[in-house]
């Protein structure tokens, strides 16, 4: 007489069911932690912005300020021509308001400077990001007809866009600046 031995371990099924109930319980952790990251990448591109439409304001305000202090004619000089949009430049040492024309998608982007981590719209010397800065500067009292002849007060606004993963994003933020006495 034969003896017939029996083997102890999994069936297929069992070997099934279980590789089931080991992929669903690891699938809910993977999703939540992919999408933390895509929250950690839109979170660093919402701060970068937010720092360029800064960088914009400091750059103004600073023009304002040397052409209070300095030996300029007004407080608005380089300012006025900005009315409908325009670029906020730096380069190096000084910063400039560009009216570029036209101003198109392709001019409003800002190249990070390789050597020194500078944003601007300089070409030479930077990588292109993905983020587009313009300015609007308006006068905001004086003239009903929107002339800086007797304007006081400035309204600055920065619209910084990006695209993220295929999401078109922006950020726009404004702020006043007013004339202030020597």
């Amino acid at each position: 007489m034969k003896k017939i031995i029996k083997q102890k371990g999994f069936t297929l099924v069992e070997t099934l069911v279980a590789i089931s109930i080991l992929m669903i319980s690891v699938t809910g952790p993977i999703y939540y932690a992919s999408e933390s990251l895509k929250a950690a990448v839109y979170a660093r591109d919402q701060i970068t912005a937010f720092y360029l439409a800064q960088d914009a304001f400091e750059q103004i305000r600073k023009i304002r300020d040397d052409n209070i202090y300095g030996p300029g004619p007004s407080w608005d000089v380089g300012l006025t021509g900005c009315q409908i949009l325009c670029r906020v430049n730096t380069n190096g040492l000084f910063y400039s308001i560009d009216v570029v024309t036209p101003l198109n998608n392709e001019n409003k982007y800002l190249y990070k400077n390789n050597t020194n981590g500078i944003y601007s719209h300089n070409t030479t010397n930077g990588t292109k990001t993905i983020f587009q800065r313009t300015v609007r500067i308006e006068p905001m009292d004086g003239d009903p007809s929107g002339s800086w002849d007797k304007a006081t007060e400035m309204k600055v606004t920065v619209m910084v866009d990006w695209n993220s993963r295929g999401v078109s994003r922006n950020f726009t933020a404004y702020e006043f600046l007013r004339r202030l006495n020597k």
